[in-house]
């Protein structure tokens, strides 16, 4: 929904603010309990009020003015605390929050964190600030890093604060200077992530593992050579999460290894992500704006770089030119497109991505480990009945079913089953009450997915009992 908008009443009230406070003494601490009245009686119009960029520019020029005196400058700062969110102080721009760091009110502000200002939506300005490495360059010296570290080291931080300041140096780690800083022995930051790992919880204890991660020294490329290699990895932001399961489910019934964090992450996260790198025979690098901006997500790249791990790129996101990291990465190698997730389309590029990855594993690993003997086809498949792919039949949705009729090559049953809704559980419904192997079973089943030719049927026919015939007990 829209922002609600201040009326011209209310835009008055603005006006009038913004006079008392461009004033000096009395005037000006008018203004100050007129805003401090309206925070305690009317706590909605005074957020209303500060929606008005106007009225936070009239605060950044008491700031800003060699002139104000140290008590107005620390009010405004406090009540920008209260009522500014974090797309005000990212308006402001890298330079304009550094020299707020340096102003004598701010550092004197910072020795109680629970005091009078509020740091959240601060700091979380500059965790998306951080996400640029042009301003990576900028925000990346001692004085903000001290700054950042002080919501580690004090018990006092709330868990906001703390998250959203390990997410900030986690992004700052990308710069050589920013590491060497927070690797300093006698500064305790690997100790106080440590303890931060260990007492914390939620996405303070995440971003705190994440940034250990980013601060160890793991094995150079070389000393991993000897671990052997057990899977595809995917490497993909949280945001393409269900067309990558897609991919990696449709790989897993094909008899691929595949590592994804939804089924194999236990124990650290950072720990466990390190450790899939490393053992894996190729990683797929999930291409998005998402993943760009992932700290995360630049680690495992990087670290799979690193590892001179064999990579291959998707791209999820329509019309995405990856820049930055991630386009220095890329390069000038190929991507598999897997933007259209039409069943169709989607069977299609999957089919293309399962001859490269087969080119990284193990011909003993690509197929499964116990495929079913070929056998005698029976009337009446069981419902549990499982391909040597490891597809349940059970199990298949409507997209699955018209996925393996383009995959074997009959793509005229697709779009029919997706029309009649036919999946494998009403397909098993429909093998117990029929002989699989009659004629007039295909010519019903022709007629019920209405069908061109008869002849589509029986192939159709024909790959399932190739999939899913089982020995009679």
């Amino acid at each position: 929904p829209m922002a609600a908008k201040p009326s011209a009443k209310l835009l008055k009230r603005v006006d009038a603010l913004i006079s008392q406070l461009s004033a000096a003494g009395p005037r000006r601490q008018k203004g100050w309990e007129a805003i401090d009245h309206l925070t305690r009686t009317d706590l909605g119009t005074a957020q209303l009020l500060f929606s008005e960029n106007s009225l936070i520019d009239a605060h950044l020029a008491i700031i800003f003015n060699p002139s104000s005196a140290k008590d107005d400058v620390t009010k405004a700062l406090e009540v920008l605390s209260h009522f500014s969110k974090h797309s005000h102080w990212v308006r402001l721009g890298p330079h304009t929050l550094l020299q707020i760091l340096e102003l004598p009110a701010f550092v004197a502000l910072c020795e109680n964190l629970q005091g009078s200002f509020e740091f959240d939506e601060l700091l979380l300005a500059i965790q998306n600030l951080s996400v640029s490495d042009n301003n990576k360059t900028i925000l990346g010296i001692p004085r903000l890093v001290s700054f950042l570290l002080k919501f580690l080291y004090e018990k006092t931080a709330t868990p906001r604060c703390v998250e959203l300041a390990a997410s900030a140096l986690l992004e700052l780690t990308f710069r050589a200077e920013v590491k060497a800083i927070l690797k300093d022995p006698t500064l305790g930051v690997l100790d106080t992530v440590r303890g931060i790992m260990d007492n914390a919880t939620g996405a303070a204890k995440y971003n705190a593992t994440q940034l250990m991660w980013a601060l160890q020294d793991r094995a150079e490329g070389p000393a991993t050579q000897g671990l052997k290699a057990q899977h595809i990895m995917f490497s993909y932001s949280w945001a393409h999460q269900a067309i990558v399961v897609k991919i990696a489910r449709a790989l897993q019934r094909e008899g691929f290894p595949v590592w994804i964090d939804v089924d194999q992450m236990k124990g650290s996260t950072a720990e466990a992500m390190a450790e899939a790198v490393e053992q894996a025979a190729a990683v797929v690098i999930c291409l998005s704006t998402a993943y760009r901006e992932s700290a995360n997500c630049r680690l495992e790249a990087e670290y799979a770089l690193k590892l001179r791990k064999p990579l291959v790129f998707l791209q999820l996101q329509k019309e995405f030119l990856p820049s930055g990291w991630l386009g220095m990465m890329l390069g000038s190698r190929m991507y598999y497109e897997f933007v259209d997730e039409t069943p169709a389309v989607l069977a299609r590029n999957i089919a293309q991505l399962r001859k490269e990855l087969a080119a990284h594993v193990s011909a003993s690993a690509a197929r499964p480990k116990s495929p079913q003997p070929e056998a005698t086809i029976i009337a009446v498949a069981p419902a549990s009945s499982v391909s040597p792919s490891g597809l349940v039949l059970l199990d298949m949705t409507v997209d699955d079913m018209a996925a393996f009729c383009v995959e074997h090559q009959v793509p005229e049953a697709a779009d029919a089953i997706r029309k009649s809704g036919l999946d494998g559980r009403a397909l098993c419904q429909l093998l117990r009450c029929h002989d699989f192997t009659s004629l007039p079973f295909a010519v019903q089943l022709q007629d019920r997915l209405a069908l061109p030719s008869l002849g589509a049927v029986l192939r159709l026919l024909f790959e399932l009992h190739n999939a899913f015939s089982t020995s009679a007990r």
